[in-house]
């Protein structure tokens, strides 16, 4: 069996995945600390602007299953960025949706 995580997380929390690049290969490796390729499957930013440097770092690190979205409480989801728009556009919120 393979588990899948997605999850929603405000830039702020993301910062300490931005590690998982910078660690040795030797640790990236480990069958005890490395996830499995893939085990990430979508990767929701909001509720606080996304920098593009940040952008970038989880794009290379994660792959293409980066959405940065904007909303509210009252409205929801107003606009969202998936991968392909943040690699154009690093720290965009896209779209509004329609």
């Amino acid at each position: 069996m393979r588990w899948y995580l997605s999850c929603q997380w405000a830039p702020p929390s993301l910062l300490p995945l931005r590690t998982i690049s910078r660690l040795p290969a030797r640790v990236l490796t480990s069958a005890s600390v490395a996830p499995a390729p893939g085990c990430v499957a979508t990767l929701i930013t909001g509720s606080a602007p996304l920098r593009e440097r940040l952008c970038r770092e989880l794009l290379e690190t994660c792959g293409p299953v980066l959405h940065n979205l904007y909303g509210s409480t009252e409205a929801g989801v107003i606009a969202l960025a998936g991968p392909e728009a943040l690699a154009a556009a690093p720290g965009s919120v896209g779209r509004p949706l329609t």
